[in-house]
């Protein structure tokens, strides 16, 4: 996760849209791994692995709810300008 680059920002508009898109890209991990099933194995760098299952299962879940909690929705709205203006004129 800490190997992300660091994106340049020209305006807002492309502001919205890198942190929108970080947003949902990471509560849509949260929620894909609320479905591991029971008796998933899972290691985390040189650690020996585990096994989902129980309460280790249990943890796992709550963790994510936790996550998910404090990620919760961006404290914003928005609406997105158009890049170049739309008109119904056909060029000559």
């Amino acid at each position: 996760m800490g190997d992300e680059e660091t994106v340049q920002v020209a305006d807002l508009d492309s502001f919205v849209r890198i942190l929108t898109n970080w947003h949902n890209n990471r509560v849509a991990t949260i929620k894909h791994l609320m479905g591991v099933p029971e008796g998933m194995e899972m290691q985390i760098g040189d650690e020996d692995p585990v096994i989902l299952e129980g309460d280790r299962l249990k943890g796992f879940e709550m963790g994510l709810e936790l996550a998910l909690d404090n990620l919760g929705t961006l404290p914003f709205g928005f609406e997105l300008e158009d890049a170049e203006p739309q008109t119904d004129e056909q060029p000559a």
